[in-house]
């Protein structure tokens, strides 16, 4: 998780909401709002419902200015201008390539990177 990974201190579930149709058996649909110790305002939404095109987005806003992560990650945007876009001719520039190189780094090394922090949360949303 990207929030747990660049928040200083853990933050836990205050409110969740879940929409779990009755031919279902898990959330197709969830908001959640967070606390954290020093004040932060953290909340997701999320929505597995949408037709068409797929997207997810993360915006991130801090005294120090705002972030935006788009695209599947594949475009990155600091107080609204673009760092990186993916383009026609490499379209997973960004994120993925260095996921990817740290995934083979932990698979010739025998190891493991794993924050179970977003476990607990999807745990305490229900």
């Amino acid at each position: 998780s990207i929030v747990t990974e660049i928040l200083p201190d853990a933050m836990h579930v205050a409110t969740s909401e879940l929409l779990i149709p009755e031919n279902c058996e898990t959330p197709i649909a969830a908001n959640l709002t967070f606390t954290h110790p020093h004040g932060a305002q953290v909340s997701a939404e999320l929505d597995f419902r949408k037709e068409g095109d797929q997207f997810w987005n993360i915006a991130i806003e801090t005294d120090q200015g705002s972030l935006e992560l788009s695209e599947g990650g594949a475009t990155l945007s600091i107080n609204g201008e673009t760092q990186t876009a993916a383009s026609a001719d490499n379209v997973l520039q960004g994120e993925y390539p260095r996921l990817y190189a740290n995934m083979a780094r932990l698979v010739r090394g025998r190891a493991i990177d794993m924050d179970l922090s977003p476990m607990a949360h999807v745990a305490d949303a229900f």
